[in-house]
């Protein structure tokens, strides 16, 4: 019994809550179930008509709203909701409104103290039921927002690359703005993050600037561009632009690629460099244009020499001959050496013009001395008095002693030039009758007239040289006097050395002399009666040369010679009265010095090896008559190996040190100009500030200056001295 009571209480509170459930879930409806109201921005308030029907037949409500709240803050805006009955002119936050059955009945709304600017809703309710949502829209707004600036007229913002700004918006209204900044700079555009202002507040908007705004100009310092930042009020949740208020504000950017500090060293390396490049380039024009144009120019010459001492004839002593391609070699490495920037290469180039003058001159008296000798054969050949000829050739070989020395002084040059001007001169003279010769002539020819039967009657043909004489002569005939001089010269001879000539009547060079005396041959028969003079003959030279315990050496001026460096090789006999016997001229000794083919004749010669260094195979044959001189072996072929050196390397200690020297120079006149410097690229734009600097270290005179060659006042440029 007691169950069964309980189970009917239970089901009728069951049936119960589902009826009021029913009537609740049937409340009023609100024709519109979200009523958008437009605020009025000089009261700041909204007003509007709400459309209430009953549908759940409940004649009488409770009509509420909730709290107002941004639609873009969340916050609530703290704006009051007053409800208006049809006939009532005073409004109330709660409503009791009769709703007649299927009817539909207005209530006025008005929602005031609306100072946030874009949307904010509210909820609204019947009886605690929410019957829809009450939007206030508000975009006509005063919008009175700044950038914080020290200059807010002209604000000067700085962006560095790769780091965030902080800018500082400031609202003066009594609402709440979401702005979206928008930046242009240099052409630009940068969508900044959208920012919320609060009320009368502030807010720090942080950015990363595009690269797009940096050029390589902001390395150095900040460069200023043009911008504008465009602040623009922005409603959330919607998606066109109703005429939203915006602001532009123009500012200055400042640009910087870098930090300041870097900025700073950046820009001090910059201008080092530039004033570093303008004074390499007036270096350059000052300097090494000149003293390359100078070099060249010498090289030229050098060449020009090369070729003259390659032309000079084999009969030109091999003395000569190598020591002059040996000078002219040193003066072309000399010419390589030293910096072509150096300030102190035109004073070297000078001096080793001056010495090239010097070889060329010696190369032309070695060329005049060849002339001169060519005119002595011809004149030997054409008959000329040979007494005559034989002292004008004495005196050429003289000089080709004198000229052996290279380099000569400047005093031995003209020393040497005299003299053969003077040989020359006599040369020239051979074909007209000379007075003071004439008489000399005569005198010999009474003395050997007086001894002409003494020398008949001990030296058989001496009686064909007084027989050509012309009978009955008693005095010389001017116009005979050449064939004269060459028949007494050649009796002189005779009578001179008469007893040698009678004691080597088998030596090779008596039979020379006869041959010479048969064909009137001064020169030769003066070459074997040399020969005869000195006793030692070409014979006893033959068997030194063919008996291996008597063979010469071959000596070497330099053990291990350096390359272009003159070497002089002679034979050196083990009886050193062969070493100077006259009798050498009759035998040829020939070297092969074992590179390019090159060949030489002569007892002593001079040689230089090429580079580059290495051992050379030096060989010495023996000649007479044509035929090689052999022994039962074979041809006799001495030889001597010679290694040779590379040259001494540049003196690269005082290199280092006129670099150095430069280098302290140019930076002590560097830094000198460098606030200047530092001031133009501070004033003038990148491009401008760079040729603007670059002038300043090409100009400077204290570059100038300290790029010059050290000199006392009143000094003349050096040069070799003369002996």
């Amino acid at each position: 019994m007691h169950c069964g009571m309980s189970f009917a209480l239970a089901t009728g509170l069951l049936l119960t809550a589902s009826i009021w459930a029913g009537l609740a879930a049937q409340s009023p409806e609100l024709m519109r179930r979200t009523v958008v109201l437009s605020a009025d921005p000089a009261s700041n308030s909204a007003t509007g008509i709400l459309h209430l029907r009953d549908t759940s037949g409940r004649s009488r409500i409770h009509l509420t709203a909730g709290e107002f709240r941004s639609v873009s803050t969340g916050k609530g805006v703290n704006a009051p909701v007053s409800f208006f009955a049809p006939d009532s002119q005073k409004g109330t936050p709660v409503l009791r409104l009769d709703l007649p059955a299927g009817e539909v009945v207005p209530v006025r709304v008005e929602v005031t103290n609306l100072w946030e600017a874009g949307e904010s809703e509210d909820t609204l309710y019947a009886d605690g039921t929410p019957l829809g949502t009450l939007r206030v829209l508000k975009y006509r707004v005063p919008f009175n927002v700044k950038l914080v600036a020290p200059n807010p007229d002209q604000p000067e913002l700085t962006f560095t690359r790769g780091r965030k700004a902080h800018l500082s918006l400031k609202n003066d209204d009594g609402m709440t703005y979401v702005v979206r900044p928008v930046f242009a700079v240099a052409g630009h555009r940068f969508n900044a993050p959208t920012v919320v202002l609060p009320p009368n507040g502030g807010e720090t908007l942080e950015l990363d600037p595009p690269d797009a705004w940096f050029g390589l100009a902001g390395l150095l310092k900040p460069v200023q561009r043009d911008g504008q930042l465009t602040l623009r009020f922005e409603a959330p949740g919607t998606t066109s632009d109703p005429g939203w208020p915006g602001k532009v504000i123009p500012f200055k950017a400042g640009l910087s690629v870098v930090g300041p500090g870097l900025q700073k060293f950046l820009a001090f390396l910059l201008v080092l460099f530039l004033l570093a490049l303008g004074g390499a380039a007036s270096l350059l024009l000052r300097h090494w244009v000149p003293n390359s144009l100078g070099r060249a120019r010498l090289r030229e010459r050098l060449d020009e020499l090369g070729e003259q001492t390659r032309l000079l004839p084999l009969r030109t002593s091999s003395t000569i001959r190598v020591g002059l391609r040996v000078e002219r070699q040193r003066l072309a490495q000399q010419v390589q050496r030293g910096k072509t920037y150096s300030p102190e290469l035109p004073n070297k180039l000078a001096q080793l013009n001056q010495r090239t003058d010097e070889i060329q001159r010696q190369v032309r008296l070695v060329e005049q001395l060849n002339e001169l000798r060519d005119r002595l054969d011809q004149a030997y050949r054409e008959g000329v008095a040979p007494s005559r000829v034989a002292r004008i050739e004495d005196e050429a070989r003289a000089i080709s002693t004198t000229l052996s020395k290279v380099p000569l002084s400047l005093a031995e040059l003209e020393s040497v030039e005299k003299r053969i001007a003077a040989a020359t001169a006599l040369t020239a003279a051979l074909a007209t009758a000379d007075p003071e010769w004439l008489a000399g002539l005569q005198a010999s020819f009474d003395g050997l007239t007086l001894a002409r039967a003494t020398l008949e009657a001990d030296y058989a043909p001496c009686q064909a040289l007084f027989a050509s004489w012309a009978a009955g002569w008693t005095a010389v005939d001017p116009k005979q006097y050449d064939r004269l001089d060459k028949v007494i010269s050649i009796l002189q001879l005779i009578r001179d050395d008469l007893d040698q000539l009678k004691s080597s009547t088998k030596a090779a060079a008596h039979q020379d002399f006869q041959v010479a005396v048969e064909r009137m041959d001064y020169r030769s028969a003066r070459k074997a009666i040399r020969e005869i003079r000195s006793r030692i003959y070409r014979e006893e030279i033959v068997a030194a040369l063919t008996n291996p315990a008597q063979r010469p050496q071959i000596t070497v001026s330099q053990i291990a010679p350096r390359i272009y460096s003159p070497v002089v090789f002679m034979m050196q006999f083990r009886d050193h009265r062969l070493d100077t016997a006259d009798a050498l001229d009759a035998i040829d000794c020939r070297w092969d010095f074992g590179h390019g083919g090159l060949q030489e004749s002569g007892w002593q010669v001079a040689h230089f090896f090429p580079a580059p260094p290495g051992t050379y195979e030096v060989k010495a044959t023996f000649w007479q008559g044509g035929q090689q001189i052999a022994d039962q072996q074979g041809p006799v072929v001495l030889g001597q190996p010679i290694t040779t050196q590379p040259l001494p390397a540049e003196d690269s200690p005082r290199t280092q040190a006129e670099v150095v020297q430069l280098g302290i120079a140019l930076l002590i006149a560097l830094l000198g100009l460098l606030a200047g410097a530092t001031e133009q690229l501070q004033k003038l734009d990148f491009l401008a500030a760079a040729v603007a600097v670059f002038l300043l270290g090409f100009g400077a005179d204290s570059i100038k200056n300290a790029l010059a060659p050290a000199r006392a006042e009143g000094a003349a440029p050096a040069r070799r001295e003369t002996a």
